[in-house]
């Protein structure tokens, strides 16, 4: 447990280091955080690097061990990235070089570097994927352009989904505006009613009902509103 707690207090110390990196190093970024031990980090690799992988932009789940630095946390790209290091069925990249270089001196920084130069420095030496590696040995220019074309086909993936993801957020903001009126609607409409019953003047009555009728028509419009919206959101999941 105090293991755990030393731990935990370095990852975040190193965390915090790397969400002020991009102000002197953009390659790295912090994405998404699932717990003390277990976060997301995008990897950018300039699009005028000297490689193949120049331009690509994805992302990998770091898992801390408990006694960490003792040991260097695994490493998942999500989704797989086409290269000879990484697992293509689990993402996860080739550690025994990583293994054969860790000590207590290194740190988050080695991790990225390490990962990171994995796209510049492609030998093959530690591959984990035989096709790719095949490919890689036999026929080079082949295989540069099958990672030019993953690359290209990532990119395009990722724009879609910041396209559907900046569409589902407008879609959830103006679902929120439409509920709120449906809902003034209803509470006005309450309000009303509950005065016509005790109303007696005849031209009070009469306004009142016109103002219900007008309320109702409009709640009504918004209500559809509110349904069409609900299902596009829906259609759009999935």
């Amino acid at each position: 447990m105090f293991l755990k707690t030393l731990t935990t207090k370095r990852v975040a110390r190193e965390r915090t280091e790397l969400e002020e990196m991009p102000k002197r190093n953009p390659q790295f970024s912090v994405e998404s955080v699932k717990n003390d031990l277990e976060w997301t980090v995008r990897i950018t690799v300039p699009s005028n690097a000297h490689t193949p992988y120049a331009g690509l932009s994805t992302c990998c789940l770091l898992s801390f061990p408990e006694d960490y630095p003792f040991l260097p946390p695994t490493v998942r790209f999500t989704p797989p990235v086409y290269h000879p290091e990484i697992f293509q069925s689990t993402g996860k990249v080739h550690m025994d070089l990583l293994m054969s270089q860790w000590d207590l001196s290194r740190n988050l920084d080695f991790v990225l570097s390490f990962l990171y130069n994995i796209f510049l420095d492609i030998d093959g030496k530690n591959s984990v994927d035989v096709n790719i590696m095949h490919l890689l040995n036999k026929d080079r220019p082949s295989f540069d352009k099958s990672v030019r074309e993953y690359v290209l086909q990532h990119q395009q993936k990722q724009l879609e989904s910041q396209r559907l993801h900046i569409k589902r957020t407008a879609l959830k903001k103006e679902i929120n505006l439409v509920a709120k009126e449906v809902n003034n609607g209803r509470q006005i409409l309450e309000g009303l009613e509950s005065r016509h019953k005790f109303a007696d003047d005849p031209i009070d009555l009469k306004e009142m009902e016109s103002r219900m009728e007008t309320i109702q028509e409009e709640t009504a419009q918004y209500e559809a509103r509110l349904l069409s919206l609900r299902r596009a959101l829906t259609a759009d999941k999935l």
